[in-house]
């Protein structure tokens, strides 16, 4: 992540691009490498956030409406919920020792469509089973491939038959040379053994309907399906072509786990020789993608329409101290694609976006309130000077900071007086231009604090207020923040976002916790 900048675009997980739109330095975190069940690894500090499914999201039930008197059960999968690499590591797995967190796998992703002079289907059956050294060819003993390589050939090239499986793809008599052999020279693989094949990036980053292609072209000469048509595969002797199509594989929202190795012995002449080590993938595609085009591969393959493609996060293992680093991305998912396509989530909400704004140098402050009057005591009770008496209330937002950027950059920015705290009771006759105003705690605000605050807005500036019912520390009849909610809803350029108990980020046994809780408030009308 280090070279990336705000303005430039990382993969979303609907596979469109998205805009990077602020970029917070952590300072040196511990760091920790997670393995998913497919064998990829990826690096990332204890706060970094992910969307999680659980075994009991992944498995929950419901039940149907009663119908003749009856109910039934029927599973309904719940959507997961955002956790931190800390939580994930507490809970890696289940009781019964199953793999507890999986995360969402990418739908098939755009890349721009490039042009290409020899058909990606083709280019999947030279790399598959072709020769690109003395002539361009390839073996089959399937007329379908031949037909469907014909059908994609231009009229200056024709398939010459050399014997009973193999074939030569040569210029016609009237065309001036064979611009295939060129084409291969120019992308630099003319002359490539089998072990040293690899995918072009031209084609490795190509549309969504050239990728399956290629990919066609390629499990049609050396893929193989099971005979039930639940087990997929693709072999090769070239390590690099095996990691360029998982990369196609994983591109299209798909899975490719590699196997181990193996190195087979043959008899040439009598004499027992050591082969080429042979690599091979299992692969699981998105449902809606056939890997065959060949029919009698095609027909056999069975769509995984129940058990959907899934990375599960499989171990964890802290691998030292290193320079880290959080992005936030503009797509409404909050998820963007690292490595090898895997979903991660974006930054915490609100204090992200108000240094994003700083970060873009869209505004020059953020300034930073809160209701001083909580449990019955002011800011006349607190012993020392406004410092002192202020560094209670500020501490919950300079945690979330050195979360998000580090302790030395929070440090700069308040020293800078480019973040400030100011207590409501001192806002007033004050007007903030080119800011964000960000209020915490609003349910322990009257409506004319709230008032108060709200009118100190000035211009090319923002307002974020945050406020929990269920976290009254003055009597729920002094509040103002239901008051104020109602006043405001429908007005133009203000908008509403309700978070519920399942967003909750710091620990999973809040969630159940708050759960409770407005279960007893209602009850009991608090």
């Amino acid at each position: 992540m280090g070279d990336i900048e705000v303005g430039d675009r990382v993969i979303s997980v609907d596979g469109n691009a998205t805009i990077v739109t602020g970029i917070f330095p952590q300072g040196e975190k511990d760091i920790w490498e997670l393995t998913f069940s497919d064998g990829v690894k990826v690096e990332c500090c204890s706060d970094h956030l992910w969307l999680t499914q659980t075994d009991k999201d992944r498995n929950n039930r419901s039940w149907s409406k009663t119908i003749n008197g009856k109910r039934t059960r029927y599973k309904s999968e719940k959507e997961g919920t955002v956790k931190t690499t800390s939580e994930i590591i507490e809970t890696l797995y289940t009781k019964r020792n199953r793999v507890n967190n999986s995360i969402p796998i990418t739908e098939p992703v755009n890349f721009n469509e490039k042009n290409v002079e020899l058909d990606p289907y083709i280019m999947g059956c030279l790399l598959g089973d072709g020769c690109f050294r003395s002539h361009v060819g390839f073996s089959t003993k399937d007329l379908e491939i031949i037909s469907t390589i014909d059908s994609f050939l231009d009229s200056e090239m024709e398939i010459s038959k050399r014997n009973e499986y193999d074939y030569a793809i040569i210029k016609e008599k009237t065309a001036h040379k064979n611009k295939i052999k060129q084409y291969l020279i120019n992308l630099g693989i003319w002359n490539k053994l089998s072990h040293e094949k690899y995918i072009p990036d031209v084609y490795k980053y190509n549309s969504i309907k050239n990728r399956i292609k290629l990919l066609n072209g390629l499990m049609d000469t050396d893929g193989t399906v099971s005979k039930n048509g639940k087990y997929v595969s693709f072999t090769s002797t070239s390590k690099k072509l095996i990691e360029d199509v998982k990369s196609i594989v994983q591109s299209l929202g798909g899975i490719a786990t590699d196997h181990t190795p193996r190195n087979e012995s043959y008899n040439y002449k009598g004499d027992i020789k050591k082969g080429k080590i042979s690599y091979t993938i299992t692969i699981t595609m998105n449902p809606s993608i056939n890997p065959f085009l060949l029919r009698r591969k095609s027909d056999l393959v069975v769509p995984k329409t129940k058990y959907k493609p899934k990375r599960y996060i499989v171990s964890a293992k802290l691998i030292g101290k290193k320079e880290a680093k959080c992005i936030k991305v503009e797509h409404d998912s909050h998820l963007y694609l690292t490595n090898d396509y895997i979903v991660t989530h974006n930054t915490f909400t609100t204090c992200y976006t108000a240094l994003a704004l700083l970060a873009d140098k869209k505004i020059e402050r953020i300034i930073i309130t809160k209701p001083i009057q909580e449990s019955g005591e002011n800011l006349g009770f607190l012993p020392g000077d406004k410092k002192e008496k202020l560094d209670p209330y500020v501490q919950s937002y300079y945690t979330t900071f050195v979360k998000i950027i580090g302790k030395q950059t929070t440090d700069l920015l308040f020293g800078a007086e480019e973040i400030i705290f100011e207590p409501l009771a001192y806002m007033r006759g004050s007007t903030y231009d080119n800011c964000i105003m960000l209020l915490d705690e609003s349910q322990n605000a009257t409506i004319k604090q709230i008032m108060l605050w709200a009118t100190r807005l000035g211009s090319d500036s923002k307002a974020v207020m945050m406020g929990d019912t269920s976290q009254y520390d003055v009597r729920k009849r002094d509040s103002g923040y239901n008051d104020f909610i109602k006043m405001v809803d429908g007005m133009n350029h203000l908008f509403l976002f309700e978070f519920d108990n399942l967003d909750i980020v710091r620990n999973k046994f809040l969630v159940e916790l708050t759960d409770r809780y407005d279960k007893y408030r209602s009850e009991n009308d608090i």
